[in-house]
């Protein structure tokens, strides 16, 4: 496809719809994979592919639904390349996720400045705890050490915890309107 010198490379506009975008996609392959690490590994993948077909996406058209249907073809590679023969998700387990991330009116970008603005809320102990679980990616027994609790315990803080965020980012987004 050639352009003239007037109109706009759609390669640039592909690039800042996708990051524009990369978060909510990062979160769609994560809801599949559940694994951050193979999550932005599939990510990256699929920003590459959409680079290459920039020139293939119809303006107009819905830029989530074509970046989730590559990025569904390469967690099926991913799965392939990994000989999982067992999917982990079924295909009409995938496809209502894909509908529930489409039809989702709240952005990632608003849910994580909801989360950050929550987890400061958060009594020190309970951040304490949560940065050792998901920023230091420790396992809950080696938390439970650092604090001098059981790992019991750690288990049902950050069940209280994650309960306490869900609720105050609800509460956030619903009173901002989004």
């Amino acid at each position: 496809m050639t352009q003239d010198s007037d109109s706009p490379d759609r390669s640039d506009d592909v690039l800042k719809q996708l990051l524009q975008y990369r978060s909510d996609l990062l979160g769609f392959i994560i809801s599949i994979i559940r694994d951050f690490d193979t999550a932005e590994e599939i990510l990256q993948d699929v920003c590459v592919v959409v680079l290459k077909k920039a020139e293939d996406f119809e303006v107009g058209t819905n830029f989530g639904a074509w970046v989730r249907q590559i990025a569904r073809f390469k967690i099926q590679e991913k799965w392939r390349d990994e000989k999982k023969q067992k999917l982990l998700l079924s295909p009409q387990a995938i496809d209502a996720i894909e509908v529930a991330e489409s039809q989702n009116p709240v952005s990632s970008q608003d849910r994580l400045k909801a989360l950050l603005n929550c987890r400061k809320k958060l009594p020190e102990k309970s951040r304490n705890i949560l940065s050792l679980r998901y920023d230091r990616k420790l396992k809950c027994e080696e938390v439970a050490k650092k604090v001098g609790a059981t790992k019991t315990s750690i288990h049902m803080s950050l069940s209280r915890i994650r309960a306490s965020l869900a609720k105050c980012i609800n509460n956030t987004l619903s009173s901002e309107g989004i």
